[in-house]
Formats: structure tokens, C-alpha cells, sequence
């Protein structure tokens, strides 16, 4: 992989799935919908899955990083 792919295809991926991940826990707060949070609640939503998300984002990173040649 070139610095110019890692660059194209892997960073925008990550970055969108880090704000995703952020986002979602401010739309919860702010949407003010008590059955929204409920349900992902149900789903398993809370501060570990969030971050283990992002330090599975952050592990993916450094593995595609590694990849650049």
C-alpha cells in the first residue's frame, strides 16, 4: 500500500468511524428520545463497547500504517 492509498482509502474510514462512534453518544443526549436510548442500551451500547470500538479503530490504524511500503 502507498502513503497516497493509506491516505485515500484508510484514514477516511477511520475518521468516519470515529465520529460515528462519537456522534451517536451526543444524538443520544441531545435527541432527548428515552426509547432511542433504550434501545441500544438493549443492544449492548455503553462506554466499553464505544471504547473498545475506538481502540479497535485505533488497532486497525496502526496495522494498515504498517502495511505502507
Amino acid at each position: 500500500m502507498t502513503i497516497r492509498e493509506f491516505n485515500k482509502d484508510v484514514c477516511p474510514k477511520i475518521s468516519n468511524a470515529s465520529a460515528f462512534l462519537h456522534a451517536l453518544d451526543h444524538a443520544l443526549e441531545k435527541g432527548g428520545s428515552a426509547e432511542a436510548r433504550r434501545q441500544v442500551q438493549i443492544a449492548g451500547w455503553n462506554d466499553a463497547v464505544r471504547d473498545t470500538l475506538l481502540e479497535a479503530l485505533d488497532a486497525y490504524y496502526l496495522a494498515q500504517k504498517r502495511l505502507i511500503g
